[in-house]
């Protein structure tokens, strides 16, 4: 897998989502059926080959295997994106037991993460989801109502107001990434920032995404973190996701780490 184009609208009024995931890939081997994951509760609307063919595809469980409409050869680049929606299941015990925590705030306002940490990404989108083949970069494209935040993995690339009212977030992950570290939080947040700068000089964003009655108790307690990155960098080495930035979010669980 060379990248992901994940497209994403999520619905916390129906706990449903809709969208699609391009799977730009380089071919080791001549072949003309793959196999990609999604999970079964999840429906497949269709799936198209190079931005131009449909493809026709089987399932066994979780397992998509997609009929090329053509032989791909070794050492070629291609795509396929899968046109997808459902409801996908519900955390039990996130992050452990992972899907979507459908959670609302004190006040009443949507508050919706998700966590694949043991479950798989394929419990919410579909892809090659084993953790020997990370994309070499991703976009995170994710669709939350208005007035609500969505913070992802990676750095925020455009905020756009649709049509309907709901709000797009595009974010770009620039490095390697493992599918079980891919998330979106939506949520009413209050965002403060800083800076962190590393024995070497090089400039780390802090970007802090907390519950606006938390803001307080979050800047007093994150005050941690510039001491927390000097002490791993000297003893384990530096942050390796620099251009991508450092962030922290309150979730409606106990806390997992998502890559960034």
């Amino acid at each position: 897998v060379t990248s992901y184009y994940l497209e994403v609208r999520v619905d916390p009024s129906t706990q449903t989502i809709k969208g699609s995931n391009k799977i730009s890939f380089k071919t080791v081997v001549d072949f003309e059926k793959m196999q990609v994951d999604l999970a079964t509760n999840m429906a497949i609307e269709k799936i198209i080959f190079d931005d131009r063919t449909p493809a026709t595809f089987t399932r066994e469980l979780s397992a998509v295997f997609i009929q090329l409409p053509e032989k791909v050869k070794k050492r070629s680049d291609h795509s396929v994106t899968i046109h997808y929606s459902g409801k996908p299941q519900v955390a039990r015990r996130p992050p452990w037991d992972g899907g979507v925590s459908w959670e609302h705030d004190t006040n009443g306002n949507p508050w919706v993460v998700v966590t694949s940490s043991e479950t798989g990404a394929s419990v919410w989108w579909p892809l090659k989801d084993h953790p020997a083949d990370e994309p070499d970069n991703m976009t995170i494209a994710i669709t939350a109502p208005a007035g609500l935040d969505e913070i992802s993995n990676g750095r925020l690339k455009s905020k756009s107001v649709l049509p309907d009212g709901w709000v797009r977030w595009e974010w770009f992950v620039s490095y390697p990434i493992n599918s079980y570290c891919v998330t979106f939080n939506i949520g009413k947040y209050a965002h403060f920032d800083d800076e962190y700068v590393s024995a070497d000089g090089q400039k780390l964003t802090l970007d802090y995404y907390v519950l606006p009655e938390n803001l307080e108790k979050a800047r007093e307690q994150f005050k941690q973190v510039k001491t927390m990155l000097a002490v791993f960098e000297k003893y384990f080495g530096k942050y390796p996701f620099y251009r991508d930035g450092y962030k922290l979010i309150e979730c409606p669980h106990t806390g997992m780490e998502h890559q960034s």
